[in-house]
């Protein structure tokens, strides 16, 4: 079956062999006291997964482990970020990723202080895509204006494409 024969076109949706591809906005459709509210997917340049959570220093350092089942959806064999956020007096840094965890150390301030963090690594089995062309969009003004849009003034560097 040839890939055009799997493209499904739904106004500005596309599902193109089970991805999914949008000329607008992706949303989530969640009721509020004020009625029902759009929330809006973050975009990124390559395929992140990302797991969050809670934990606290203890006498200066903190080892996380990994959600196992979250581990299973990427790929910790390749670097992956890990952002900490402190909710007090400390400077903290990240050390000591692998595939299993990382620890959370105490550079200066509460050795005990409360943080979050977030981990955000490759999805398994997309940890090349980038950018990928979407030259069958090309032309189709109903998937998004045209480029610059509202941007007479814009200068960008020429960007050539890779094979």
């Amino acid at each position: 079956m040839s890939r055009e024969a799997l493209r499904v076109h739904l106004g500005d949706v596309v599902v193109d062999e089970g991805n999914l591809e949008v000329g607008g906005t992706k949303s989530a459709v969640v009721d509020t006291q004020d009625g029902r509210r759009l929330l809006y997917a973050e975009e990124a340049a390559e395929v992140w997964f990302a797991d969050y959570g809670f934990d606290r220093l203890v006498g200066g350092s903190s080892k996380i482990t990994i959600d196992p089942v979250f581990a299973q959806t990427v790929n910790l064999g390749q670097p992956y970020h890990v952002f900490v956020q402190v909710y007090g007096e400390a400077d903290v840094y990240v050390t000591d990723r692998s595939i299993v965890g990382f620890e959370v150390r105490l550079r200066q301030g509460d050795p005990n202080v409360e943080f979050s963090y977030r981990i955000v690594a490759k999805r398994l089995g997309f940890e090349d895509q980038r950018l990928e062309s979407a030259r069958w969009a090309d032309g189709k003004s109903h998937l998004q204006p045209e480029w610059p849009m509202n941007a007479p003034n814009l200068v960008l560097p020429s960007v050539s494409e890779t094979p």
